[in-house]
């Protein structure tokens, strides 16, 4: 049947690009390998539609996904390993991306943790070996890390650039924040538009340069172009407004 190929998003596995991971309204997340003209099936815990999927960036087969229902799951196609978070959205996940997380994963030098944005407005960072207590809430610890004086919008969509350790996120309002980690220092902040932003994605380094995507409603997408812009921000939060 075809039905499956009704797909929510896709994602390359960038340790293994004949593997792509697809999110679809079947209640499944499918593994496809086209060269092998094989297709893994994943239905155990998924009980849903699903929205979104994103590959771990240093661990070849591990792959997440986020439900309609606001659940996230993490699964291991080496191993068949699945696992799920305790930690709920209040509505459906968009977006989701691994990056760097604001305390440290004794088992892991590297302080990987899995961002999930729900509907509501809310991000959450996920251990990935304690899914089972809860989450961190980014929100909370943007706000406090960074001394916010006003309420920020409601969050919508995440995206780590790993390498540079950057972390965008873009809001309700059209609002797009860059953080820096390991504290998530607040770097800079662009409102380009007043739309919702759908999506979020950091393009590959040129050099000094670093770029992401956005796009909003009515199918717009732009691209922003940055230089330097994870160097000399060691007194404080620098904030540019365009």
């Amino acid at each position: 049947s075809s039905r499956w190929w009704f797909a929510y998003g896709l994602d390359i596995s960038p340790l293994a690009p004949n593997r792509i991971a697809v999110a679809t309204g079947d209640n499944m997340v499918r593994i496809w390998e086209p060269y092998q003209n094989k297709v893994i099936q994943v239905w155990q815990s998924v009980r849903t539609k699903v929205m979104v999927v994103t590959w771990h960036p240093y661990k070849e087969g591990v792959v997440s996904f986020g439900t309609e229902e606001g659940r996230i799951g993490i699964y291991d196609v080496n191993s068949a390993n699945m696992n799920t978070s305790s930690t709920y959205h209040e509505k459906a996940v968009y977006s989701m991306s691994w990056g760097y997380a604001p305390t440290k994963f004794p088992d892991d030098p590297l302080k990987t943790g899995l961002y999930s944005c729900g509907g509501e407005g809310t991000i959450f960072c996920h251990k990935p070996k304690e899914l089972g207590k809860p989450a961190a809430n980014v929100n909370s610890y943007l706000a406090a890390e960074n001394k916010y004086k006003h309420q920020p919008p409601a969050r919508t969509a995440v995206d780590w650039e790993f390498t540079a350790k950057l972390l965008a996120v873009g809001s309700s309002n059209g609002v797009i924040e860059i953080f820096k980690a390991p504290n998530l220092q607040l770097l800079t902040v662009f409102q380009y538009h007043t739309r919702i932003i759908n999506k979020l994605r950091w393009g590959k380094n040129e050099g000094d340069r670093v770029m992401f995507k956005k796009s909003a409603l009515k199918r717009v997408l732009t691209v922003l172009t940055f230089h330097r812009i994870s160097h000399n921000f060691s007194s404080g939060p620098v904030v540019t407004i365009i």
